[in-house]
């Protein structure tokens, strides 16, 4: 993932109403890969 959707991805995981499948399909990435680069809470890792 290149910083953008980095920045995108944690801004929409901390909103916490937005499901992490929605995260994934704006950024355009599995779910896997969301969690290899950001915690749970959008922090990263």
């Amino acid at each position: 993932m290149d910083e953008r959707k980095l920045a995108l991805a944690s801004k929409m995981l901390k909103n916490r109403e937005i499901p992490a499948g929605e995260v994934c399909e704006a950024v355009g990435v599995s779910r896997s890969t969301l969690y290899r680069h950001l915690k749970p809470d959008g922090s990263p890792r």
